[in-house]
């Protein structure tokens, strides 16, 4: 039994101003993201991706209408990448643990070029590792995966598991051409399965243009980039083939899971023999075994817990972005978690995410 009671199974870093000059292939150094000062702000800019305004990244805790004044990375939560004034974060928002996630990185899976990509991906996760080293026990990160060239994002994740990086993230959809139900994948998730890698399908990481053009309109729609990959895995027999395989949905909400296992049972059911679908199980099945879903202010995700499953969600405070609960995750728990058995809340808040992710 875990003594961890509160793990946010998706908080972020805030990649400082020098990682990608110093840790760069010295090769392609000439074409490392760059940062430069330009209008009073701290503007992150590389090849293949739009550009980034740094401090508009780590703005937890601020009003909305005072998140367009912050444009300096010293503007931001130092909890964002320095790895001690992290715990006093953790210890003031009552989180015992989290699991590390990007933020500039994120938008370098719009990157094309594969060689670009994946020396962008090795300088973060090299960085990455060594921050969670300072406290292993409270924040775990995860690697940076490109699979542009399949074999080598495998020979990338053997590498992360190796400086104890805890599981992969990978884009949040593939190639149209090349869906992840694609035999050019299956040896990836088989040697991620092997390795007990969990890959995440994190929001906002979809390769080529990015998929926000209208905001208001785009952004709730997030999820469905999610929910097409799942199936497609589902569909594809992916987890069926690799039932160790773990797959994270991350930062996409958890209350649509309901009606997305009746939906995906709903089509086995009445399409399935069309399509000559030869599942031995029912969809909703291989979501259950191999799907976990994180969730930050979801009170919908928590009403459904038990049509969901407790053991495939995970809460998440999103610190240090603008969505994030910090520094009131407590009282958005005691909320949110109003009915729901204490047996089930212990494993939404902390068990899942300790298993998963080696939180002993």
């Amino acid at each position: 039994m875990t003594p961890y009671t509160v793990i946010s199974a998706d908080s972020h870093i805030t990649e400082p101003p020098g990682l990608w000059a110093e840790r760069f292939d010295p090769a392609l150094r000439h074409r490392a993201p760059r940062v430069v000062r330009e209008d009073g702000k701290d503007v992150l800019h590389c090849e293949g991706m739009p550009s980034l305004v740094l401090g508009r990244m780590g703005v937890a805790g601020k009003a909305a209408e005072e998140i367009g004044n912050v444009g300096r990375f010293d503007e931001l939560h130092r909890g964002g990448w320095d790895p001690d004034a992290r715990i006093k974060a953790q210890d003031q928002d009552g989180v015992q643990a989290e699991v590390v996630y990007p933020t500039a990185g994120l938008a370098m899976y719009q990157i094309a070029d594969p060689a670009l990509q994946q020396a962008c991906f090795r300088a973060y996760n090299d960085w990455v590792a060594d921050h969670c080293a300072a406290h292993p026990a409270r924040i775990k990160g995860l690697g940076l995966i490109s699979l542009l060239d399949v074999e080598a994002g495998i020979g990338e994740l053997r590498r992360i598991k190796a400086k104890n990086l805890v599981g992969a993230l990978i884009a949040i959809t593939a190639d149209a051409a090349r869906p992840y139900g694609d035999p050019v994948y299956q040896p990836f998730w088989a040697e991620a399965a092997a390795l007990g890698m969990p890959v995440s399908l994190h929001i906002l990481t979809n390769p080529g243009k990015p998929h926000i053009e209208r905001f208001l309109i785009d952004y709730p729609a997030l999820p469905y980039w999610t929910q097409r990959t799942l199936a497609a895995l589902i569909f594809g027999g992916v987890l069926e083939r690799h039932p160790k395989l773990r797959v994270v949905s991350a930062e996409a909400d958890a209350g649509w899971i309901g009606t997305f296992l009746q939906r995906l049972d709903h089509t086995a059911r009445k399409h399935g023999p069309k399509y000559d679908l030869r599942l031995r199980e029912l969809p909703s099945h291989y979501f259950h075994q191999s799907v976990l879903a994180t969730f930050m202010d979801d009170r919908s995700a928590l009403q459904l817990w038990d049509i969901i499953g407790a053991a495939s969600l995970m809460w998440a405070s999103d610190y240090p972005h603008n969505d994030s609960t910090w520094p009131h995750s407590q009282q958005f728990i005691a909320r949110n978690f109003r009915g729901v058995p204490d047996h089930a809340k212990a494993k939404i808040l902390a068990a899942n995410a300790a298993s998963l992710y080696g939180f002993a």
